[in-house]
């Protein structure tokens, strides 16, 4: 069986977006740790996916993350990685706890098989 190994990710960056609002910025976090924050948006935020993805040369529009009156904008380019794009200061809010939270955990271990 194969041991068990740390994996160090990038720190989540918040940042200024060009809506006037706050996008959280993931860069190149492996499918496994982003379910892990859709996992959290969903089950301790009450969040629910809503539309279609839609995917285009360097860019992924993912299904937006809607509930309790706020949708958060979801996707992924090859700038920022994946994100999340708040659209209302409840957003900004939101996208506030999500990154403290995400900040928090800055070793995973996960089995490399």
């Amino acid at each position: 069986m194969a041991a068990v190994s740390p994996l160090m990710l990038p720190t989540p960056v918040l940042v200024d977006a060009a809506n006037h609002h706050l996008c959280l910025e993931f860069g190149d976090w492996p499918d496994p740790f982003w379910d892990q924050v859709v996992g959290q948006l969903e089950s301790e935020f009450g969040m629910q996916r809503e539309g279609m993805a839609v995917e285009g040369p360097g860019e992924r529009i993912e299904p937006s993350f809607v509930g309790q009156g706020v949708r958060l904008l979801s996707g992924w380019d090859c700038h920022s990685g994946r994100y999340l794009l708040a659209e209302s200061d409840a957003g900004d809010a939101l996208l506030r706890d999500v990154y403290r939270k995400a900040s928090e955990s800055k070793i995973f271990e996960i089995n490399p098989c």
